[in-house]
């Protein structure tokens, strides 16, 4: 599974079959949860992580890519 291009942790949800599991995606945001990618260079972020990013940003976060994924539409 591919990590996010800002924090670096993995993207997707936690499994529900592990003990816990369940009642942390309860306190959740659903936007925390989803999974965004860039479709110039395939990098993929948390959605508020990329929300952030790029309402300051429009370069992608990953270093040396130079795509400019907060201008595409």
């Amino acid at each position: 599974m591919p990590r996010c291009g800002i924090c670096m942790l993995w993207l997707g949800s936690p499994d529900a079959s592990k003990v816990g599991a369940a009642a942390s995606l309860a306190g959740e945001d659903l936007e925390a949860r989803l999974m965004v990618f860039c479709m110039g260079c395939s990098h993929g972020f948390h959605g508020h992580h990329a929300r952030d990013w790029f309402a300051r940003h429009a370069m992608c976060p990953v270093p040396d890519c130079g795509c400019m994924c907060g201008l595409l539409k």
